[in-house]
């Protein structure tokens, strides 16, 4: 298990608060914006899986990861590489302007894209169900995300879930000592809130976004966080170590009465949440 891009964000991370967007979603591609919601855009991953200039095709086989978030409060976020960039965006037709503020600037293994020169500036735009590419003059950046599904009529929206069971490794060491919860709103935020392992009076709480796909398919990733003790990525608690599987999710399952829910890994591990 890994917990991911949970020490370099914290400084930027109070600037993404988002509201909620409880509109119909159309997935047609973008030529009147004004005419319909943007809520399969909002708080989802895109990727990036090509990029050309104007001398080109830009190989992205070596380097790190670069990820684009786009929130309901008109903030541009993500990450690169190993480093997280911050910035706004605005949509204006079939334009979308994007200014990157700044980045942090720790040493990654693999070389990656900077975001200033990656994203900053106006584009033109095509949304497709899995897809958002951006196009001027000679270059075009190409994003995909397969968990795109708004959470409209979504059983889990606006309830409270208690995780009751789960076969990861280190359940046991949490079972009897804290209880988790978990939400989630229309606009695909996610909450999960839990009591300390040592301290029952403390409240933990991690924030980020759940996105819903075909077939099942869901996908988990923290932006936010709060932690009462003091703890390592490499060595992390059990607690932390728990909620940070959470990022591995990648399908979901209800029972028949929508009472249940498990989230799945595609490693097997499972987390079965009740509805309070």
């Amino acid at each position: 298990m890994q917990i991911k891009h949970i020490l370099a964000f914290t400084a930027f991370a109070l600037l993404f608060s988002c509201q909620l967007n409880n509109q119909p979603v159309e997935t047609n591609s973008g030529d009147n914006l004004t005419a319909r919601t943007l809520a399969d855009v909002y708080n989802v991953q895109w990727t990036l899986t090509n990029a050309t200039t104007d001398t080109g095709a830009i190989s992205l086989t070596n380097l790190g990861p670069f990820v684009l978030m786009l929130s309901t409060n008109d903030s541009a976020f993500g990450k690169a590489g190993c480093n997280f960039y911050y910035g706004n965006y605005s949509f204006d037709g079939v334009q979308v302007t994007i200014s990157i503020f700044g980045q942090t600037e720790m040493g990654c293994s693999k070389p990656y894209l900077p975001p200033l020169q990656t994203l900053d500036g106006t584009w033109t735009y095509i949304l497709g169900d899995t897809t958002l590419v951006l196009n001027r003059d000679n270059e075009s950046r190409t994003f995909v995300s397969h968990y795109t599904l708004p959470l409209t009529n979504f059983p889990v929206v606006g309830a409270t879930w208690v995780l009751t069971e789960s076969n990861h490794p280190r359940f046991d060491e949490v079972r009897n000592a804290t209880q988790f919860r978990l939400q989630i709103a229309q606009d695909r935020r996610m909450e999960i809130r839990w009591a300390s392992v040592t301290n029952a009076t403390d409240t933990n709480r991690v924030t980020g976004y759940f996105n819903r796909g075909e077939n099942n398919g869901a996908f988990v990733h923290w932006w936010r966080w709060y932690y009462t003790g003091s703890w390592s990525p490499v060595n992390p608690p059990a607690d932390m170590d728990l909620v940070g599987t959470l990022e591995d999710v990648r399908h979901y399952t209800f029972n028949s009465d929508n009472t249940i829910m498990e989230l799945l890994t595609d490693g097997d591990i499972y987390f079965r949440f009740q509805k309070q």
